[in-house]
């Protein structure tokens, strides 16, 4: 054997040992999740439906029953999608802080805010197990209950006369001092997506709430609730 086929052999038991030994490692960078927050203001994320809300509990032949009673509602989520080439495991969305902007312009902390992970839609769970490339899930950042029906669900604050709509955040836990609930008003909410492997990503979302309510779909996504990535 010539030596330059001596050294083409040795360099090629060289790489092979080198890609054996960080193989793991390697795989790791070529194959990896890659996730992005989508906001969009439109249909199939943000709607009009409808939440039913327990208000009885009745002694029936095959025991309890829960009564339920219908409200109309608007819901408002963002999509999550992975643009990686592997999927992501344990996927949150977590909402880190809210900022409410005064009538002089500046931003304030909303101190009755508690944060905590959001919820995915229609699992209502704080985790996603996997999200596959290419295959986009939404996210339950907030809601509004028809005023009628506030009340009966607990949708009132102190500071906000009674009969105007309030924003009711979806987060894991309803908190005893109501910091998921605001009214009318810009706010800048900053929330964190992350997955057990991914780099957790910071976003704010800038959020306008009227705090009017109106049965026509079109025009709560445009006059009465607006949102954007800032």
């Amino acid at each position: 054997m010539s030596d330059a086929a001596t050294w083409l052999a040795a360099i090629g038991t060289i790489a092979l040992a080198i890609v054996a030994v960080f193989q793991d490692r390697i795989r790791r960078r070529l194959m990896r999740p890659k996730l992005e927050l989508i906001v969009r203001v439109a249909p199939p994320e943000c709607h009009k439906t409808s939440w039913n809300y327990p208000v009885a509990v009745v002694d029936g032949p095959g025991g309890k029953t829960v009564v339920t009673q219908s409200a109309p509602c608007y819901y408002f989520r963002v999509a999550i999608r992975n643009d990686g080439n592997t999927e992501a495991r344990e996927v949150e969305l977590f909402a880190a802080g809210l900022k409410r902007r005064r009538a002089d312009g500046n931003l304030e902390n909303v101190e009755r805010f508690t944060p905590m992970n959001l919820l995915w839609a229609h699992f209502r769970q704080p985790f996603l197990a996997v999200l596959s490339p290419k295959i986009p899930k939404v996210c339950d950042l907030a809601h509004v209950i028809h005023p009628s029906h506030a009340k009966s669900v607990g949708h009132e604050l102190p500071d906000v006369p009674a009969g105007t709509p309030l924003l009711a955040f979806d987060l894991q836990v309803e908190p005893n001092m109501k910091g998921h609930l605001i009214g009318p008003g810009t706010y800048r909410l900053e929330v964190i997506l992350a997955a057990s492997n991914v780099t957790p990503k910071k976003y704010t979302l800038e959020i306008q709430f009227a705090g009017d309510w109106t049965e026509k779909e079109e025009r709560m996504l445009t006059d009465g609730f607006r949102m954007k990535l800032v």
